[in-house]
């Protein structure tokens, strides 16, 4: 999931240090802004208006290299003064109906994500973080079907992912290069597809 939202989160990052104009904060964005293509961000429009500043733009997707995917999309960020950044956006393959994120208002980590991956209407992607005092992301809890049932949780703090299978958390395990977890004392391989990590 970390990967999905790479490159907005990367965006999101060089838009607030933009916007905050924090001095120790602009070698890191500077070196961020560099590093993305040159068309990654397009068609911008700023707004203000009653405190918050509003952007809009067309995007390539990145992934996590920051490199760019066939992709297009839109999005908007709304930010405000000691408020979150809340970005939507449209048009991503990977959430059809358009998706919802909440990030960090210093830092740019994702905090909460919702989207429409099919494009019917409903949520059926949530993904919310545990996030430090430093802004920067300790756990994050992804619901796959939005069903109330978590499906991973990944401990970015301690360095390791759990999948929910046959009704137990297991962890995940990498094995002669192979993902996978441990049921009864057979490794089981976990795949990602269509952005899900799943037990084969």
């Amino acid at each position: 999931m970390k990967n999905l939202y790479a490159g907005l989160a990367v965006i999101v990052l060089v838009s607030i240090g933009n916007a905050t104009g924090a001095e120790s904060e602009k070698p890191v964005v500077r070196s961020l802004a560099e590093r993305l293509p040159s068309d990654a961000v397009s068609n911008v429009e700023i707004f203000q208006s009653n405190g918050f500043r509003i952007e809009s733009s067309r995007n390539v997707e990145l992934g996590a290299g920051l490199e760019p995917v066939d992709h297009r999309f839109y999005s908007v960020f709304i930010t405000g003064d000691d408020v979150f950044k809340v970005a939507v956006e449209k048009g991503r393959p990977s959430s059809a109906g358009g998706g919802v994120g909440v990030f960090h208002r210093t830092t740019g980590a994702p905090m909460l994500s919702v989207a429409d991956q099919s494009g019917d209407g409903r949520i059926d992607l949530l993904s919310y973080s545990v996030v430090g005092d430093d802004g920067q992301t300790i756990r994050e809890i992804v619901d796959y079907d939005a069903d109330g049932q978590a499906n991973l949780r990944v401990h970015f703090d301690q360095g390791y992912a759990e999948i929910w299978h046959l009704d137990a958390w297991h962890r995940i395990e990498n094995r002669n290069g192979e993902r996978g977890i441990v049921v009864d004392g057979e490794f089981k391989p976990v795949a990602n597809v269509d952005n899900r990590l799943q037990v084969e």
